[in-house]
C-alpha cells in the first residue's frame, strides 16, 4: 500500500518496474503501536491513514503485479520476520513470503461484510462512501489479485481458513488466539 501511495505522490507510473524498484530501495519501513493502533511509518512519515483508502488498496494491487516490486518487498518482509515471533498479514504471506511459517491463517468474509467493515473504517476517518461502490472495489481487487501471474492471492495448502463473515472483532481475535495456543501446545 505504501509503495502504491508513494509512487502516485512521486508521479511514477504504477507499472514502471525500474522506477518502482529504485524508489523501494530508498524506503525505510517502521511499524509502531500508538494508542493500541499499528502505524506504518515510511522514511519517518506516518502514512497509516493514507494507505487505508480504497484507492490505496487498488494501487497496492496494481503495483503488486510488478515482479521487481514483489521481489523487493518479499526481501524486506523476510528480513522483518527473520528473528521469528512475527505476525504478518498479506495476500501472499503464507504462500510466497513465509511458506514455512509455523501457522498460516487465511481469513475470509463475504464481499458485502468486508464492504460494511471498510465503510465503517472510512467513516471513522471522516471519509464518505457508498456500500455498493466499496463492495465493487473489493471484488475488483480480489479478482485482480487472484488472477495475477506473480504470486496470486490464494490460501496456502496448509493454511487454516477462518470465515469471519458472522464474527465480530472480539470473536475473530478469540478464534485466532485459540489457533495460536493450539499450535503452540502441539509444538
Amino acid at each position: 500500500r505504501a509503495v502504491g501511495l508513494l509512487a502516485v505522490e512521486s508521479g511514477l507510473a504504477l507499472d514502471d518496474a525500474q522506477g518502482l524498484a529504485a524508489m523501494i530501495s530508498q524506503l525505510s519501513f517502521e511499524f509502531a503501536w500508538v494508542e493500541g493502533e499499528l502505524h506504518t511509518v515510511v522514511n519517518g512519515r506516518d502514512v497509516s491513514g493514507l494507505i487505508r483508502t480504497p484507492t490505496a488498496a487498488m494501487n497496492a494491487s496494481t503495483v503488486s503485479k510488478v515482479g521487481e516490486v514483489r521481489e523487493a518487498l518479499v526481501a524486506l518482509q523476510r528480513a522483518m520476520g527473520q528473528r521469528g515471533g512475527v505476525v504478518m498479514e498479506g495476500r501472499d504471506i503464507g504462500t510466497v513470503v513465509f511458506p514455512d511459517a509455523d501457522l498460516k491463517i487465511f481469513l475470509v468474509a463475504s464481499a458485502e461484510v468486508r464492504g460494511l467493515r471498510r465503510l465503517e473504517q472510512m467513516r471513522e476517518r471522516g471519509q464518505d462512501g457508498v456500500l455498493a461502490d466499496v463492495v465493487a472495489e473489493i471484488q475488483a481487487r480480489d479478482h485482480q489479485d487472484s488472477t495475477r501471474a506473480i504470486a496470486p492471492l490464494r490460501a496456502a495448502d496448509d493454511a487454516v481458513q477462518v470465515d469471519t463473515s458472522a464474527l465480530d472483532v472480539v470473536e475473530v481475535r478469540a478464534e485466532l488466539l485459540a489457533l495460536v495456543r493450539d499450535k503452540m501446545q502441539r509444538s
